[in-house]
């Protein structure tokens, strides 16, 4: 099979989008696919570069545009399936416009709730920039629109479900730990308003014997360690390489995330492939995935962080059996599998 991939989000950038498509592209390269990658001069995954500037939202990011090269790769160059990344993939403007002309067989993947954004961060008009320029032409040029979770996005703007791409964990890396855990509970991800952050650092004020190890950095992290800094028990780490994650892993009792809107969250499954329960919210995505098997973890007026630790405290070993057991269902091996099988089932249409 002949791949394109037009992607803004590759290493060294280290958020859940950089690490899916790393892993996937190796793999597609091991099961003897041809792949080729469009993305940021400053990615070494990327094959071939696009123009590109710093993202305003979060500075390790870059924001790419179309370039004569990919142009011209697209017109004369036959591929079998051309993957877009969002958001935003400002050079599909350019490849629906091609589509127009010469068939194309196209797939999208959405990995930020983009409305949600939008609304978070008090950005004017955002709702109909999403709609017109992402969503719309998404829903008219894509043979098939996916992300690692159903889009609320285009749930709310089309009701439509739109198919699951598939998720992995590096199992290597993400190594299994039964080992006895320390008194702290951990957070691993952005500092950002959509994270809550805030809430869980008020919340950490009624939780005396455990400590708060909050790892990541981004926009919020001056107003939050301000807001922490009467609190020893709350403790930053600055930004990590992502295979010096798992020891926070490891050596947490749990791994707690407020965040009310996510495609998926990495970091949870991160965690429960080194064997630490995750405390999450009462967000949709998270109860699709993980309250089947976890849903005495998630918060809710009724299910407080205190009651949880507890819970967690009284069934250690029992809980790490079944991180393991629910890791272990999800390879990037096998999410590549099924990645291919979804672009095959596209390009049979």
């Amino acid at each position: 099979m002949k791949i394109l991939l037009i992607n803004d989000f590759l290493y060294p950038q280290t958020h859940g989008i950089a690490v899916r498509f790393e892993h996937y592209i190796k793999y597609i390269k091991e099961k003897n696919h041809n792949i080729t990658v469009y993305g940021p001069s400053n990615c070494p995954t990327s094959d071939k570069y696009l123009p590109s500037i710093i993202s305003c939202f979060n500075k390790d990011n870059r924001i790419c545009f179309p370039s004569f090269q990919l142009i011209w790769d697209i017109c004369f160059n036959n591929y079998d399936i051309i993957h877009l990344v969002y958001p935003p993939c400002i050079p599909s403007l350019i490849i629906f416009a091609i589509s127009l002309f010469k068939p194309l067989k196209i797939v999208t993947s959405n990995h930020v709730n983009m409305n949600y954004y939008g609304k978070t961060y008090n950005l004017l008009y955002f709702y109909y920039l999403v709609k017109f320029f992402i969503c719309d032409l998404q829903y008219y040029f894509s043979k098939l629109i996916m992300a690692p979770s159903i889009s609320e996005d285009f749930k709310e703007l089309y009701n439509l479900e739109t198919t699951i791409i598939p998720t992995g964990i590096d199992l290597k890396n993400f190594e299994f730990c039964s080992d006895k855990r320390e008194n702290i509970l951990l957070y691993v991800g952005r500092l950002a308003p959509e994270k809550n952050i805030d809430k869980l650092i008020e919340m950490f004020k009624t939780i005396n014997d455990y400590n708060l190890v909050i790892v990541g950095y981004g926009p919020e992290e001056k107003k939050l360690k301000k807001l922490a800094k009467d609190n020893n028990n709350i403790i930053f780490v600055d930004k990590q390489n992502h295979d010096k994650l798992p020891y926070y892993y490891q050596i947490a009792r749990a791994h707690i995330t407020l965040s009310e809107s996510e495609t998926f969250g990495l970091t949870l499954l991160e965690s429960l492939s080194c064997g630490t329960p995750i405390i999450y919210s009462n967000c949709t995505v998270f109860t699709e995935l993980y309250k089947k098997d976890f849903g005495k973890l998630c918060l809710t007026n009724n299910n407080t962080l205190e009651n949880i630790i507890n819970y967690i405290k009284q069934n250690e070993k029992e809980l790490q059996i079944k991180c393991k057991k629910y890791s272990e269902q999800h390879s990037w091996s096998q999410a590549t599998d099924k990645l291919i099988n979804i672009y095959y089932s596209v390009i049979n249409q």
